[in-house]
């Protein structure tokens, strides 16, 4: 069962106890704006920053994590995966040393 938007306004707010502190400079414009908007939600300034900025920096890590490749280089990188090429020379050989000096 989802939650309507009336729902979880009217819910009782869990207090979380918030220690740390950040100062922000901004236009008068700027706060107007964020006050507007953050009324428009039913919720307090800091509230409605404190949710923006957690929602855009989740995004901006998931970003730096995630790897999007196009059809083409997926298919790629799935036949590399189930059909690997045979090793050259050079990577038994390297492979060899490797043994023989951490493990042999």
């Amino acid at each position: 069962m989802q939650t309507t938007e009336t729902e979880r306004v009217n819910a009782p707010r869990r207090r979380t106890i918030r220690k740390a502190r950040i100062d922000v400079r901004l236009t008068p414009a700027s706060k107007e704006a964020l006050m507007q908007a953050a009324a428009l939600r039913n919720v307090n300034l800091s509230d409605f920053i404190l949710s923006s900025a957690q929602k855009e920096a989740e995004q901006v890590i998931a970003a730096h994590h995630i790897i999007t490749l196009s059809e083409r280089d997926s298919h790629a990188f799935a036949e590399a995966l189930t059909n690997p090429p045979a090793p050259s020379e050079r990577a038994r050989q390297a492979a060899q040393d490797y043994l023989a000096r951490y493990h042999g």
